[in-house]
């Protein structure tokens, strides 16, 4: 199951395709000396072993950034720009914490002439945990509902007493492996960005009302599918200044077992988002007269089956653009189904219409 706790502010050094808040902190280390950039040139037409640990002192122990993206093969800095990696990568208020407490080691490698593989492993701080501390008692559907400006002051609740030194952080360990090419003669980088855009790109088409799309997908057991049927707004028993959405959805189980709602699971998380930047969601107890269908999200539902009901979303009357969005992450009953993680499903609904 997907964890909720890991914001934008998770720390995936190596992985690219992880997007993190950015800060002016990134600054200070954009301006590197001349000797330092003839330094990294050298290098590069050393062993890609050699490579490999030039890239993780600037990326993991320097936290320089713009070093680290010098790395790169050719074919990544066209599909992305200095300035998207530093914007994406850089940690803010946490990189003197990281520069603190990083870690890295190279394990094994594979060499041929023109590529490389080397498995590393890099020891860093346990953000999760550092969140799970923090929130004390706040639940994941509340976690869930908050923006990342709320996840993120929650998660620097107690930054300060790792940063002074009174304790040390939670630790956890990632292993990957980093790809080289030979380009010119130098051993590059290859994160192979321009692909992972492309699947990225490909997951974040939006339907329509009426359409279907595959919620969770399993190449062996079959999908589960939800189509948005209707749509409509109401202000009957609406707060001051906001609607009733009401969408109508079905819920069809094409899997070979049995498929279990369940209040962490797709459509209990779902969420609206406006052109105006707001986040709206699911009214769990919308109240009693609403003249709503409840989408029984509790009892199983059979092969073949499907499941027709509301979710309702409180937003403001003004609301444009509104999109709605599931996280097709998680997995349902039973626990050894698989899932695509980080796959989201969108539908767009228009604009509030009274």
């Amino acid at each position: 199951m997907k964890n909720l706790l890991l914001p934008a502010l998770c720390l995936a050094l190596i992985q690219t395709t992880v997007s993190c808040n950015p800060s002016d902190s990134q600054n200070d280390q954009n301006t590197q000396s001349s000797s330092q950039t003839q330094s990294t040139s050298q290098s590069r037409s050393a062993s890609p072993n050699a490579v490999a640990k030039d890239f993780l002192e600037a990326f993991a122990m320097e936290r320089d950034l713009k070093r680290a993206y010098t790395f790169f093969s050719s074919q990544d800095q066209q599909a992305k720009s200095e300035a998207e990696y530093i914007k994406e990568k850089d940690q803010g208020e946490w990189e003197p914490i990281l520069k603190k407490f990083n870690s890295y080691s190279l394990k094994n490698s594979e060499i041929t002439a023109d590529r490389a593989s080397i498995d590393i492993e890099v020891q860093t701080i346990d953000i999760g945990q550092l969140i799970q501390e923090a929130m004390g008692n706040t639940n994941l559907l509340a976690l869930a509902a908050m923006s990342e400006k709320e996840q993120t002051e929650l998660a620097e609740k107690n930054l300060a007493v790792y940063t002074s030194g009174e304790k040390t952080p939670p630790m956890t360990r990632a292993e990957d492996t980093l790809q080289l090419i030979k380009e010119n003669g130098e051993w590059k980088i290859f994160a192979d960005w321009a692909s992972t855009q492309a699947k990225a790109a490909a997951k974040k088409v939006t339907r329509k009302v009426g359409e279907e799309g595959v919620l969770m997908h399993d190449a062996d057991k079959g999908d589960v599918l939800l189509k948005v049927n209707a749509v409509r707004f109401t202000t009957q028993k609406a707060p001051a200044g906001q609607a009733y959405c009401i969408v109508n959805i079905t819920l069809t189980n094409a899997m070979e077992s049995q498929f279990t709602e369940s209040f962490v699971t797709p459509t209990a998380s779902s969420f609206l988002t406006s052109g105006q930047g707001s986040k709206y969601v699911k009214d769990h107890f919308p109240p009693p007269g609403l003249n709503t269908k409840q989408l029984d999200n509790l009892s199983p539902l059979n092969p073949g089956k499907t499941r027709n009901g509301d979710l309702v979303f409180a937003v403001d009357k003004n609301a444009t653009d509104l999109v709605l969005q599931f996280d097709a992450g998680h997995s349902p009953i039973p626990e050894d189904y698989s899932y695509e993680n980080g796959k989201t499903l969108s539908f767009k609904l228009g604009q509030v219409a009274l």
